[in-house]
């Protein structure tokens, strides 16, 4: 079992040049963490063999024969995009070629590998069992019977969002952490006066509370948005267990950033720094709403994203396995060259759209283009920007 599992591995952790990423904390990158990340790309490579069996689709099928098996599979034309993306998932991981003939059968290595995680991540459920559904929801889903939203956001999945949207869960929970320590020093180059902070898009609040452990011994005022009231009061139970120095506050409000910018009830220029966290790569139109929050900003104010980064060479994050389902994350203004496709975008294309909307001085952390020199599935950025303006 173990030998098999081992052909999940792109590389050997002793293999890694480890420069882009020493600064980092060690539960930001370490074996541990190298070695639950490529575990997690087999589950889900596993997840799409299985799948793409369930389907009807003939071993060794591939991209070549994609128009036929999508034919056999009975995959409607608006979905045959996502279509492509399992073919071209499956043709990306050769371990789960591997899979495919050997003797434990792709079920029964799923099985076991999801018992292996448990077991040394307990925490790690709340993914899984994303990713499990996520599974269950393919077959109606690529035939038109359903779409991912009518599954994904039924009022009994709330809870379920809550806990994968959690600093526990080791696959969510890095880019807050990643982002947060990255700008810890945001608050240190304000001229003297109160730290002003909008964070968008916050969701169930895990970022929010990263950042203001973060920054809890500092004095500022940061304001928590996100578009959905539901989730506005589980953020608002995050932030309220957090002790912070009496002279900070924190405030949270209804902001949706797919209305008109007149109606997002902000003042322009008034801001320190924008936070959004897995934000903006599924909004309609990047570049404009990179513009209007760079608006929001002073001169000389901070862009802040932690963003899941499409890694080297074609291959997708595991976490577009479970978004691709979701119409908000399909549904938006393509971009090209920078954004020829929906979904997550790769380093490059996000310095490019970043400048055109009139921000300098970008930065990642780890420094993108070295981390993928050295890991090319690696797949979390901190992306720091500066308004342009002075």
């Amino acid at each position: 079992m173990d030998e098999s599992l081992a052909l999940a591995r792109t590389l050997s952790y002793d293999e890694l040049e480890l420069e882009p990423f020493h600064r980092l904390p060690p539960d930001l990158w370490s074996e541990d963490f190298f070695v639950l990340g490529e575990d997690v790309e087999a589950y889900v490579d596993l997840q799409v063999h299985v799948l793409l069996a369930e389907l009807g689709c003939p071993r060794g099928v591939g991209l070549a024969d994609e128009a036929r098996s999508a034919d056999m599979a009975r995959v409607v034309g608006e979905r045959r995009d996502s279509w492509h993306w399992l073919l071209a998932r499956a043709a990306q991981s050769p371990w789960v070629l591997e899979a495919s003939t050997a003797e434990q059968g792709p079920q029964k290595l799923l099985a076991a590998l999801r018992d292996r995680l448990l077991r040394q991540y307990p925490t790690i459920d709340r993914a899984l069992e994303m990713i499990d559904l996520a599974a269950t929801i393919y077959p109606e889903f690529l035939r038109g019977g359903t779409t991912g939203d009518q599954v994904l956001f039924r009022s009994e999945r709330r809870e379920m969002w809550e806990r994968y949207f959690d600093n526990d869960n080791p696959t969510y929970g890095p880019i807050n952490r990643l982002t947060s320590f990255a700008a810890r020093s945001l608050l240190d180059d304000v001229d003297g006066r109160v730290p002003q902070v909008l964070e968008v898009g916050a969701g169930c609040g895990s970022a929010s509370e990263a950042f203001l452990r973060t920054w809890k011994e500092h004095t500022f005022h940061y304001l928590v948005t996100d578009l959905s009231p539901t989730f506005l009061r589980m953020a608002r139970e995050r932030v309220e267990a957090i002790e912070l120095a009496e002279s900070a506050s924190v405030k949270l409000r209804l902001l949706d950033l797919t209305q008109p910018v007149e109606d997002w009830c902000v003042q322009p220029g008034s801001f320190d720094a924008v936070i959004a966290i897995n934000v903006l790569h599924a909004l309609p139109c990047l570049s404009e709403s990179l513009a209007h929050l760079r608006a929001l900003l002073r001169p000389g104010g901070q862009l802040v994203l932690g963003e899941c980064v499409r890694p080297g060479g074609e291959r997708s994050p595991h976490a577009e396995f479970i978004f691709q389902l979701i119409d908000a994350f399909r549904d938006v203004q393509l971009e090209p060259p920078h954004r020829g496709r929906w979904g997550f975008l790769d380093g490059g294309s996000w310095r490019k759209i970043i400048e055109g909307a009139g921000f300098v001085d970008i930065r990642s952390v780890p420094d993108y283009d070295a981390a993928i020199a050295s890991y090319p599935a690696h797949s979390l950025a901190a992306i720091i920007a500066r308004n342009g303006v002075s």
